[in-house]
């Protein structure tokens, strides 16, 4: 959509895409720039439109501050025009119709109500008996039950296939083993041991088994030692793009 990513905050960066507060780059980056969830983005794209990304703010001081960047014109971008002559009258320009898209643009999608389709109605004439118009309410209702129990159905395995393929996305530490340094610090080790469990990896105490060494400085290791040094953000951001990242730029 016309945006930069980076890796790394930098002096050129605008907006932080982040899931959780008090996070290393959370902290990094607040005060400085604007931190959002990622639904900001996902929206955008959905609607073909920026959106104003204080209702996706992560900070709920950010939230409640008023926000005018929607009503910022670029005049740069905005073609001049000649002044109007003083003898000529000046016509209003006719009002362009906003599009349908733009119009919803307007709304939080999370806002809008689904009106359920109302059950048919039936048309009785006076010669109609008791029995007949009982038999016609109970029509009506058997069709509301019908429609309510396969909305319910398909909600249901809606909701299970999507659980389903979440569970099988979100194992991208599985059969990778931790060691957490002590250096790490006693707050980050409880949020790291969370985080590799979440992800289907484990944490031992034996460096001979460890895949991963998460510390903050670079240390000597015995030669027999085959995985990887890695900063404690590397697994945070593991967690925050919800998949396994290079390491690279996370070497102590």
């Amino acid at each position: 959509m016309g945006a930069k990513y980076k890796s790394d905050w930098d002096s050129s960066c605008t907006h932080l895409i982040c899931a959780f507060k008090n996070t290393p780059k959370y902290n990094q980056v607040h005060g400085q720039g604007k931190i959002v969830r990622k639904g900001w983005i996902e929206r955008c794209h959905a609607l073909r439109k920026r959106l104003s990304w204080r209702k996706f703010a992560l900070d709920s001081d950010d939230a409640e501050r008023s926000d005018s960047e929607g009503e910022i014109v670029d005049e740069a971008r905005r073609p001049k025009q000649d002044p109007p002559q003083r003898d000529s009258p000046v016509k209003d320009p006719s009002p362009r119709k906003e599009t349908d898209e733009e119009a919803l643009a307007h709304y939080d999608l999370d806002d809008v109500a689904i009106v359920e389709e109302k059950p048919p109605t039936y048309e009785l004439s006076g010669s109609d008996t008791e029995e007949e118009i009982e038999r016609v309410k109970q029509k009506q209702r058997e069709q509301t039950k019908d429609r309510s129990e396969v909305y319910d159905k398909s909600t249901e395995e809606d909701e299970g296939r999507n659980g389903e393929e979440k569970e099988k996305q979100l194992d991208f530490f599985k059969r990778k083993r931790f060691l957490l340094d002590d250096d790490v610090g006693a707050v980050d080790v409880i949020k790291l041991e969370r985080y590799v469990e979440l992800y289907k990896g484990s944490v031992t105490k034996s460096i001979a088994e460890a895949d991963y060494v998460v510390t903050r400085t670079q240390k000597p290791l015995p030669a027999s030692f085959k995985g990887e040094l890695v900063k404690p953000l590397w697994v945070y951001e593991c967690h925050d793009m919800e998949c396994l990242i290079p390491t690279q730029r996370y070497k102590p």
